[in-house]
Formats: structure tokens, sequence, C-alpha cells
């Protein structure tokens, strides 16, 4: 969708809780048999933890206790991200710039 490729493992943001991008995970990309070229991603939840001025990103946790269903055009973002593990529990996620909810 608008020249972006989704990959398994990719980063998007799924919603806004005050003022805070709720980020998540593709976990599997679906294909329809009914129109071709539409998908479908699975996504599992990441929680977002707070967000780290030093490496202009946001810390998150993978959770496996949520998981959402999203067509890309329906994403707040439909630009892909990447989640960067840092040291050995700590996980950031970057935005390129700034989102309003």
């Amino acid at each position: 969708m608008n020249g972006a490729t989704y990959r398994k493992e990719a980063v998007v943001v799924c919603d806004f809780e005050d003022d805070t991008p709720m980020f998540g995970s593709v976990s599997e990309i679906l294909m329809t048999e009914h129109v071709q070229g539409e998908c479908l991603l699975v996504i599992s939840s990441l929680v977002t933890v707070a967000y780290r001025h030093h490496h202009h990103a946001y810390e998150v946790l993978a959770t496996t206790s949520s998981t959402v269903f999203f067509q890309p055009q329906n994403l707040l973002d439909y630009h892909p991200l990447v989640c960067t593990q840092i040291k050995s529990n700590l996980l950031l996620v970057s935005i390129k710039y700034h989102m309003f909810s």
C-alpha cells in the first residue's frame, strides 16, 4: 500500500492512547482469495512504556496477550517501522516524524 512493503516482525502504529502511539508487530500476513492483492495483517500488540528522549524512540514491551487484525489501509500510519533491541531487554521503536492522534 502506497509503496510500503510489510514483513513479519515489522512494527506498525495501531492506535493512540493519551497522545502516545500504541504499536504492534506483524506476526502473519494473510492474503484474501476474493480480491487480488488485498491482505490482512495479524498484529501482536506491543506495550508502549515511555518515550526515551536520548534515543529518540519509544520503549516497548513484547506481549502475547493481544492479537488484532488490520487491513493496511486501516492503520493510522501505513509506514512499517523497525523494533531495535538494545542490551538484553530494551526494545525501541523509532518514528521518523511527529504523529498526531
